[in-house]
């Protein structure tokens, strides 16, 4: 094996999109102004047998939104790492194409932030996944119904789903 090491690897005010022209309705959720940094992406154990690469990542995703994540990790070895991530400031009705093509839903208002701090130690998983959101309004009557035509079926999922957002609701913050 040829012993390599990439000590600096820069992503400037680029942007990474996913798109789903098969679904209906179609999927285009942009992650734009990303800023991205790794360093040590090396092939080559250090004096401690280690080979830890840190990247950083500082992006907007649908539109405002803002999305930071850091991670040091052996990109050989799985079992140690140490990853912290964060979206906020997430615009809600602004993932319904996602929402609609993939969960059969979509959102009338809301915001939500997703914070996420995940450390491995020897393959033992320790952390947290906290999705917040705020404001949401999954069923509307005026535009699934009387605007969208959308049959009971429909109807019916929208209102378990804001009905699971409401029991789920923190009376203190009125964040689900």
């Amino acid at each position: 094996v040829l012993p390599t090491t990439l000590h600096t690897l820069r992503l400037i005010d680029s942007e990474v999109t996913f798109q789903n022209f098969d679904t209906e309705p179609k999927v285009d959720v942009r992650m734009t102004n990303i800023n991205a940094k790794i360093s040590n992406l090396t092939n080559v154990k250090d004096e401690l047998g280690q080979r830890v690469t840190s990247a950083s990542l500082d992006a907007n995703v649908l539109g405002e939104g803002v999305i930071t994540a850091k991670a040091d990790v052996d990109p050989f070895n799985f079992n140690d790492f140490a990853l912290s991530f964060s979206a906020r400031d997430i615009a809600l009705k602004r993932l319904n194409d996602f929402a609609k093509a993939y969960g059969g839903f979509d959102f009338k208002a809301g915001r939500g932030e997703v914070f996420v701090e995940l450390v491995a130690d020897d393959g033992k998983l320790d952390g947290y996944v906290k999705p917040l959101f705020k404001n949401v309004d999954i069923l509307s009557w005026s535009q699934d119904v009387e605007k969208q035509n959308d049959g009971p079926i429909q109807v019916l999922w929208e209102s378990l789903l804001g009905t699971v957002k409401t029991v789920l609701t923190n009376i203190n913050t009125g964040k689900v």
